[in-house]
């Protein structure tokens, strides 16, 4: 994030170029143009 800034175009430079998290549902990616890679999922609360 240091390198790239904390603007909204920062963030997406540095998460656009392969990132992948493993997170509770799985590893996260994301497409190119920022939508993310997973099934459509309903959270209760």
């Amino acid at each position: 994030m240091e390198k790239n800034g904390n603007t909204r175009i920062g963030i997406q430079q540095a998460l656009s170029h392969n990132f992948a998290f493993s997170g509770v549902t799985g590893t996260i990616k994301f497409l190119s143009w920022g939508d993310r890679i997973s099934k459509a999922m309903l959270v209760q609360v």
